[in-house]
């Protein structure tokens, strides 16, 4: 039996990743004035969630918890200093990450264009976020295992983008920028990472300033996550996303003959919202 993802959501998680991608469905007809729309797919701060550990696939709310490459990692709700945050804990893990559900079956049901920001701070080693997040067959399942990576890494003070296919192992890339660190931003307090993705468009800002801008094609489209890696902690408070969709405009160009008669024309149009219509008026007669 082949297994559609390795992950096994309960009921109640199916239940809320039906709902999120009927919303994201409904948000997309109905949005439709303008070249882009943008749309609130969700936001996390982890203040309703347990402090505790979460154990297995099954992370706090929709979080999915996730492991490739061997080893093991500790997913928990935190809360310090005035803050309560999720932190990913690689104890031996090579690719630690929790990643939001937005697939039905293999399908990934979600927008192709977005950003997201998320406040985290790197406790040890490196982490960031991931996006853009597809499944991966392996043997007789499928597993979430191929992405774009923004990361931080502390100690050199870099941020990196990456394209990670995790079945060509750790550090296989390739990498696709490699920037420091503003000196503005310091990486032993919080900070804000933000990613936009639209097309083969790729940027990348930190505490607010945009470093990595960047181009390439291997992936359209996937779910967002957060990330460690092996021997690192990084911690998150808040994450947003946010979709852009573009509407699709309609021209219909009418031409109107009218004879002038000295008495007065009306013409009345009807047209559905998101159309342009250019009308030419042509004028003959005394």
């Amino acid at each position: 039996m082949v297994n559609c993802l390795v992950y096994s959501l309960n009921w109640k998680k199916a239940v809320i990743a039906s709902l999120l991608i009927l919303s994201f469905a409904f948000a997309s007809i109905g949005f439709v004035a303008g070249a882009e729309t943008t749309i609130f797919m969700m936001a996390d701060n982890f203040n309703d969630y347990v402090v505790k550990e979460y154990p297995g696939t099954g992370g706090p709310g929709m979080w999915l918890q996730d492991v490739g490459g061997g080893g093991s990692a500790a997913y928990s709700i935190v809360s310090s200093g005035g803050r309560t945050f999720y932190k990913l804990d690689s104890i031996d893990g090579v690719f630690v990450k929790a990643i939001l559900p937005y697939y039905f079956i293999l399908a990934y049901i979600g927008p192709q264009n977005f950003s997201t920001s998320v406040t985290m701070k790197v406790d040890k080693g490196e982490g960031g976020v991931i996006f853009r997040v597809q499944p991966v067959k392996i043997g007789g399942s499928y597993y979430l295992r191929k992405y774009y990576l923004a990361t931080v890494y502390k100690d050199a003070g870099k941020v990196a983008l990456w394209y990670v296919d995790e079945t060509e192992g750790a550090g296989a890339g390739p990498r696709l920028a490699l920037v420091d660190v503003p000196e503005s931003v310091d990486l032993n307090d919080w900070f804000t990472l933000t990613v936009w993705a639209k097309g083969n468009n790729i940027k990348v800002s930190i505490g607010g300033k945009e470093v990595i801008n960047v181009n390439d094609d291997r992936l359209s489209y996937g779910s967002i996550g957060l990330y460690t890696f092996y021997g690192g902690t990084a911690s998150f408070d808040l994450v947003n996303w946010i979709a852009y969709v573009s509407s699709t405009t309609e021209t219909v160009t009418t031409t109107i003959t009218t004879t002038a008669t000295g008495s007065a024309s009306t013409v009345t149009s009807t047209v559905t919202e998101g159309t342009t219509v250019t009308t030419t008026a042509t004028e003959t007669g005394e």
